[in-house]
């Protein structure tokens, strides 16, 4: 598989929390050279039998929503967004306003263990495949078009820019898959002290539980910093937008 930007910054992490990468590797039971090739961008890719039998379960509670993320991003949480010195995945010089785009119902068969959101967006392409936005956009965004699965929430045309690299802000909004039911919500995100909250923009259930408990309620949870409504095709009726053609009915 693929030596995802997600894995590195999970290697990270996870040296940060042994001491070193020599101590990382001798707990994951490989050379710390292996590593080192990983990060360098020498070796791009790991075998599927070192992954699942070494790799994978040492360093799942080092990605986003694992029961160690939070404790080493708050050491210094800069030092974890997408590098600029990795140059396997540098992000380019010039400003960027398209990413690629694929949808709600597609996104809820992406698994962040596997490849990142944005690989994942490239290979279930909706439309064209690119969608344009006003904010400045990363190599680490990708876009979600409103489908059939979320209609009755969103508006045709109804477009998410999601910042994958990025973390989740008190008072932002955000798009998370929920663990226990697989559900996709698009929610206000509140950190208050120890406990995360989540309330959907449509629905009046909210979700909380202990920060330390986000691995045991998140599968992942990205922000979402524009969404894009063509309100030329729609139209507030009662406390919903719809179609223009349908308002009238």
């Amino acid at each position: 598989m693929k030596v995802t930007p997600e894995i590195l910054d999970a290697i990270d992490r996870a040296s940060d929390y042994y001491g070193n990468i020599t101590l990382l590797a001798q707990n994951l039971g490989i050379a710390h050279s292996t590593i080192l090739f990983w990060r360098s961008g020498k070796t791009t890719n790991i075998s599927g039998k070192l992954w699942i039998e070494k790799i994978h379960q040492k360093l799942k509670p080092f990605m986003p929503g694992g029961i160690h993320y939070k404790e080493i991003e708050s050491l210094n949480p800069a030092k974890y967004q997408l590098r600029d010195e990795r140059a396997v995945y540098g992000m380019p010089k010039e400003e960027k306003k398209t990413v690629p785009v694929t949808t709600f119902e597609q996104i809820a068969e992406f698994d962040p263990l596997v490849e990142s959101p944005v690989d994942f967006a490239k290979r279930h392409q909706f439309g064209t495949g690119e969608m344009e936005f006003a904010c400045k956009v990363k190599d680490g965004y990708f876009a979600l078009a409103a489908d059939a699965s979320v209609k009755s929430t969103f508006p045709d045309g109804t477009a998410f820019l999601i910042a994958w690299g990025d973390y989740p802000r008190d008072g932002g909004i955000v798009i998370a898959k929920l663990r226990d039911s697989n559900q996709i919500v698009i929610a206000h995100f509140s950190k208050q002290e120890d406990r995360i909250s989540l309330m959907p923009l449509a629905g009046k259930k909210a979700y909380e539980w202990a920060a330390k408990e986000n691995s045991l309620n998140l599968l992942w949870i990205y922000p979402v910093h524009e969404i894009r409504i063509d309100l030329a095709a729609n139209k507030w009726t009662g406390d919903k937008l719809v179609p223009v053609e349908n308002a009238a009915q």
